[in-house]
């Protein structure tokens, strides 16, 4: 692992420099990406161990990310002593997660396109986050974003790169047919503030968020919009799962009904998901009971079901 992670660097380091330690994590973020993706691809066979690898870099990261004391993936380095906390979570698993994010979205051909294009044309060159956020706007196609409108990767990467944090999306009904999702930054101490130069983010702490849920088999994509809520029609009956796979980088919650549902099919066959998934479910109801927003009785109910489970769960919500 270490010498794939090396491998990388020569074209996302070396071949393509940062401007400055602001982004950082452009250096750090797509090696982590091709060396728990690609590289991994290839050596492990059907393994998939880049999963396991991602999951767990998604909850450390996502655990100093709930935090005041956070900073942005694009950080304002201002002294030199500031520049060791910038080789931390955020550069290596948020980075790479939301590259991940970034490829599901405009999928596999339009980012590879993309990172081409960025590699030539900043070849020897420092490059900013900025930069590979445009490389990817030169190149995509057919791709609508939040709006119905082509996608505008400038203005979503930097939704994702120019604040900290991460959005919690609340999942409840709202009629016999349809749910509603809402969302708002998840901090697990509220009152507690960041530091004063990151403190009034352009985007305000919100996102325009890509969803993916199944119906009838089928797996859709649609978005939370940064300044309304999502109304999607469902069927009632079925438990419903807006981050298939941990596609993106965000929790979800439920209400009472929403968790029972959960519970009921984790019960009767939990392997209509994913293990991923599932990972992804338990992990956010215990992010969900850390900030009170779940009581630990549903939490535990929902556990019941591990008795059965085959697949390797690691969760650590410290």
């Amino acid at each position: 692992m270490r010498v794939s992670f090396a491998l990388q660097a020569q074209w996302f380091g070396n071949l393509v420099t940062l401007n400055w330690w602001d982004d950082t994590w452009l250096n750090e973020g797509f090696t982590t990406y091709f060396e728990k993706t690609k590289l991994v691809d290839n050596a492990d066979g059907d393994l998939e161990l880049h999963k396991d690898l991602f999951v767990h870099g998604n909850d450390a990261s996502m655990r100093k990310d709930s935090l005041a004391a956070s900073r942005p993936l694009s950080s304002i380095v201002d002294i030199a002593t500031e520049i060791p906390e910038a080789f931390d979570k955020i550069s290596y698993g948020k980075g790479g997660s939301i590259l991940a994010m970034m490829r599901d979205v405009v999928g596999e051909q339009n980012f590879r396109k993309a990172i081409i294009n960025y590699l030539k044309k900043f070849s020897f060159k420092t490059a900013s986050t900025e930069d590979m956020w445009k490389a990817f706007d030169e190149t995509i196609d057919h791709v609508k974003g939040p709006t119905g409108a082509k996608l505008n990767m400038l203005d979503f990467g930097n939704q994702w790169s120019k604040q900290m944090g991460f959005p919690l999306v609340t999942i409840e009904s709202f009629n016999s047919s349809a749910v509603k999702l809402t969302q708002e930054r998840y901090m697990l101490y509220p009152s507690a503030l960041p530091l004063k130069k990151y403190r009034s983010p352009i985007y305000r702490y919100k996102w325009d968020i890509p969803l993916w849920y199944e119906k009838k088999g089928k797996l859709h994509q649609v978005w939370l919009t940064r300044d309304e809520p999502l109304y999607l029609e469902v069927d009632q009956a079925v438990p419903i799962n807006v981050n298939v796979d941990r596609r993106g980088y965000f929790r979800q919650n439920y209400d009472t009904a929403g968790w029972q549902k959960i519970i009921v099919q984790f019960k009767n066959d939990h392997e209509v998901y994913s293990g991923w998934t599932r990972h992804g479910v338990i992990s956010d109801a215990f992010a969900a009971a850390l900030i009170d927003r779940l009581d630990y009785l549903t939490l535990f109910e929902l556990l019941s079901y591990l008795p059965k489970e085959k697949v390797l769960l690691y969760i650590n919500m410290t």
